[in-house]
């Protein structure tokens, strides 16, 4: 909406008042291809945003990966190693209690 308002306020004069229409069609235009173009940006906060919520339900071995080049790649590189250090430590809980389990059937 902000970009098709001053869209609309910038080409109207530039254009002239009686090509309203066609101030209008630049204005949609550039609204348009301004949310394509960000709606395209942001796309990675969504997989962050489902990775965020597994960790929250201790779903830890889904592996997934985001390639953009940007600060959305090193924010879910660092969950990624987040997750990793907590599947370690689940697998090491584990090892250790199945090694305690064992041991107690041998006494």
């Amino acid at each position: 909406m902000f970009t098709f308002a001053l869209s609309i306020i910038s080409i109207t004069p530039i254009l002239g008042f009686s090509n309203i229409l066609k101030s209008t069609v630049g204005a949609l235009i550039a609204a348009l291809s301004t949310f394509a173009g960000v709606s395209l940006l942001v796309r990675p906060k969504e997989l962050i945003s489902v990775t965020i919520n597994q960790i929250n339900h201790h779903k830890y071995f889904e592996e997934t990966h985001i390639e953009s080049g940007d600060f959305f790649q090193e924010m879910f590189n660092l969950l990624k190693d987040y997750k990793n250090v907590i599947k370690s430590d689940f697998v090491e809980f584990k090892d250790v209690s199945y090694e305690a389990n064992k041991s107690n059937q041998l006494v």
